[in-house]
C-alpha cells in the first residue's frame, strides 16, 4: 500500500470532493444521456401511434364507404331483378343448364343400372341444389328392380319414391320412379 501513498482520505478532503464530484458529475452524464434516449423512443412511439390512428380511421371510412356502395348495388340488383324478374331467371336458367355436368349424372345413372333393367325415359327438372328426375324404367324381375333402387342410393340418388308400376304386354314390371341428386357446387 506504500507504493500509492497514504491513503488517508480525511487527510486530503479537497481531493476527495473532486472524486466525489467527477463520479457524481459522470452519473448525472449517463442519467441525462438515458433519459434523452428514453424521451426520444417515447416521441417516435407516439408518432407510430399517432400514424396508426390515422390509417385505422382512413380505413374505417373506407370501409364504410365501401359497404355503403355494395348496399347500392344490391339495391340496384334488386330493382332490376323486380323489373325483369322473369327474364333475370330464365337467364339464370339458362347459364345453370349450360354449366351443369349432365355427363357425371348419366355415368352415375348408367353405373347404378343392372343388366336386366332398362331405362324407357329420363325427365329432369333442375332445382337450385338439386336435379329431380323421374325415370320410367322396365325391368324383368322385381328383384332387378330392388336391386337398382339400391344401386341409385350408393351412387348417391336421393329421395327415391315410386310413383307406379304395371306389368306391360313383354312382362316387364315398368315402373315410375321419382327421385333426387344433389349438386356439386
Amino acid at each position: 500500500m506504500e507504493k500509492f501513498g497514504p491513503l488517508n482520505l480525511a487527510k486530503r478532503p479537497v481531493r476527495n470532493r473532486r472524486l466525489l464530484y467527477l463520479v457524481a458529475g459522470i452519473l448525472i452524464l449517463c442519467n441525462l444521456f438515458f433519459i434523452t434516449l428514453n424521451c426520444y423512443e417515447i416521441i417516435k412511439f407516439i408518432n407510430k401511434n399517432r400514424d396508426v390512428s390515422i390509417s385505422i380511421s382512413w380505413l374505417k371510412t373506407q370501409i364504410n364507404y365501401l359497404q355503403n356502395k355494395e348496399k347500392s348495388y344490391l339495391k340496384k340488383i334488386k330493382t332490376f331483378e323486380l323489373k325483369n324478374g322473369r327474364e333475370v331467371k330464365t337467364l339464370n336458367n339458362l347459364i345453370f343448364k349450360k354449366v351443369f355436368s349432365w355427363t357425371s349424372l348419366l355415368s352415375k345413372l348408367e353405373n347404378s343400372l343392372p343388366n336386366n333393367v332398362i331405362i324407357f325415359s329420363i325427365l329432369p327438372d333442375l332445382k337450385k341444389n338439386e336435379i329431380k328426375l323421374k325415370l320410367e324404367i322396365g325391368a324383368k324381375t322385381t328383384d332387378a328392380f330392388l336391386s337398382f333402387i339400391d344401386s341409385l342410393r350408393k351412387n348417391g340418388f336421393q329421395n327415391i319414391k315410386v310413383d307406379r308400376e304395371r306389368l306391360d304386354s313383354n312382362n316387364l314390371v315398368r315402373v315410375l320412379i321419382i327421385l333426387s341428386y344433389p349438386l356439386e357446387v
